[in-house]
């Protein structure tokens, strides 16, 4: 199926599974295990807002982290304000590379000398972080992919909120398809708790 949905313009295999990338009518599109999680064109204007929303909200930002990087359009936005660094930590390697399909429409983010990229588990990053933040972004995969739901509890969350400066802010964007009303209610409910 994935053969026939488009030109494959990259595909490879690492511990998170097939990346690939797709050209299909002129948009691209970024997916896992054949899931897409980055397209630019419908995704696009969530990954960005999902950046926008607090760091226009604080009054002023200065470190940020992004938890996942897929295309790259969440942390080029985050890179679009006036920060001083932005962290971001994505699981996949591929993603990683599979992510230059993009860098023209958004700016080359990873050229950007405040961005320090780093590959390895968001969780454990929180967890073992040698600093604070003034805003942390999520928006990882969806809750029910294998491996994300620790990114959705209130251990996590906790994790989060110690590394948040005073007057600190967190965005979790969490998908509302294919899941069940109450675990999308769960989710809130644990998340405005924290």
């Amino acid at each position: 199926e994935l053969l026939h949905d488009g030109e494959i313009l990259f595909s490879r295999w690492d511990a998170s599974g097939l990346v690939t990338v797709h050209k299909k009518l002129g948009s691209i599109n970024l997916r896992v295990n054949g899931k897409v999680e980055a397209s630019s064109e419908g995704d696009m204007l969530t990954q960005i807002l999902t950046s926008h929303l607090p760091l226009v909200v604080h009054s002023a930002p200065r470190d940020v982290l992004v938890i996942g990087f897929g295309s790259g359009a969440t942390t080029a936005a985050a890179l679009k304000h006036d920060v001083a660094s932005v962290d971001c930590v994505e699981i996949s390697p591929a993603v990683i590379e599979a992510s230059g399909y993009f860098a023209e429409q958004l700016g080359h983010p990873r050229r950007d000398a405040r961005l320090r990229l780093t590959v390895g588990d968001a969780r454990t990053h929180v967890r073992f972080a040698d600093r604070t933040y003034d805003a942390i972004i999520a928006q990882p995969s969806n809750l029910w992919i294998s491996g994300n739901g620790t990114l959705f509890t209130r251990d996590h969350f906790e994790l989060c909120r110690s590394r948040l400066r005073p007057g600190g802010l967190m965005c979790q964007w969490l998908h509302g398809y294919r899941l069940p009303s109450d675990d999308f209610r769960s989710v809130v409910a644990t998340f405005q708790s924290v």
